[in-house]
């Protein structure tokens, strides 16, 4: 049996050791504002912990859209900035909302996730 604390070991999420908050204020390593603005190409101007994740969402959104248009080295790339920007996302809300409301980093299920985004909301009016 796994206790809280074997599944959020550092080495499940490495990122944890790059993310902090303070008072509410987002803090993050140079090496993971490296990966976040070497990836998307920007960096948003926010300390908040709730409009990075937002950001990073976004992003991960975005180059899974991209997917199915790219040569295989493009798409290859793709992969790997989601894989990076989910663990700096997961470790952001394990950090924000705690490690019992988040759940463990399974990084094994970056693939699938990957290649089956959740649904975007419906625009319809009901």
């Amino acid at each position: 049996m796994h206790t809280l604390e074997d599944t959020h070991r550092i080495d499940n999420n490495p990122d944890l050791l790059h993310v902090g908050i303070a008072d509410g204020k987002l803090w993050l390593s140079d090496d993971a504002r490296q990966d976040i603005h070497g990836f998307t190409g920007r960096w948003p101007d926010t300390d908040n912990p709730r409009q990075m994740i937002a950001f990073l969402q976004g992003e991960c959104r975005l180059l899974q859209a991209q997917d199915e248009r790219l040569d295989e080295h493009a798409a290859e790339r793709n992969f790997l900035a989601f894989c990076a920007l989910k663990g700096i996302e997961h470790a952001i809300e394990t950090k924000f909302l705690g490690a019992a409301h988040v759940g463990a980093f399974k990084p094994e299920a970056l693939l699938s996730a990957f290649f089956c985004p959740p649904p975007m909301p419906s625009l319809a009016l009901n």
